[in-house]
C-alpha cells in the first residue's frame, strides 16, 4: 500500500474543504464552524498512523481551543446585538431634541422627528431627511416651558 498524500493533516484539510489539487476555482470559506472542525477531526483520526496514534492530550487541547473559540464568537455576537440595541435606545432618546450632524455637504441642524432602523443602521429623521446616528456632532435638549400658577 502506498500513500500519496504528504501528510494526514493535508489530506484532512483537503477533505474538509472539498477541494482537489486541480480545483483552483473553489472559493475558500473565511472560517471553520463546528461541523467543519468535527469533519477535520474525524478525517485526522481515520488517517492517522496506527503505529503512532494521535496523542489524546493533543485531541483534548484541540477540543478545548475550539470550545473557547466558539464561546468567544458567541460573546462577539451578543455584544454586537447589545450595541445595536444601545444605538436604538440612544436615538429614540433624541426624539424632539435639536441636533447638529456632520454630512458630506457640511453641518445640518434641526429637530429629530423620528428614528428609522429599517436598513439595519440607526438613522435620525431631521428636517425630513435620514442621517446615520454616527454623524451626530451636537445635541441640544428640547426646550421645556413651564407655566407659573
Amino acid at each position: 500500500m502506498t500513500i500519496t498524500s504528504s501528510s494526514p493533516s493535508a489530506s484532512a484539510l483537503t477533505a474538509v474543504a472539498g477541494q482537489t489539487s486541480t480545483a483552483s476555482s473553489v472559493k475558500p470559506t473565511q472560517s471553520l464552524n463546528q461541523a467543519d472542525f468535527l469533519k477535520l477531526l474525524t478525517v485526522q483520526l481515520a488517517q492517522q498512523d496506527p503505529m503512532q496514534p494521535m496523542d489524546d492530550t493533543a485531541f483534548v487541547a484541540q477540543m478545548a481551543q475550539f470550545t473557547s473559540l466558539q464561546q468567544t464568537s458567541d460573546i462577539d455576537t451578543q455584544i454586537t446585538s447589545l450595541n445595536a440595541n444601545n444605538a436604538i435606545q440612544t436615538a429614540t432618546g433624541l426624539i424632539g431634541a435639536n441636533v447638529t450632524l456632520q454630512t458630506n455637504a457640511g453641518l445640518v441642524s434641526g429637530r429629530v422627528q423620528s428614528v428609522d432602523d429599517s436598513t439595519g443602521t440607526v438613522q435620525l429623521n431631521v428636517n425630513g431627511a435620514l442621517y446615520p446616528l454616527s454623524k451626530l456632532v451636537d445635541v441640544t435638549p428640547p426646550s421645556t416651558t413651564t407655566t407659573q400658577p
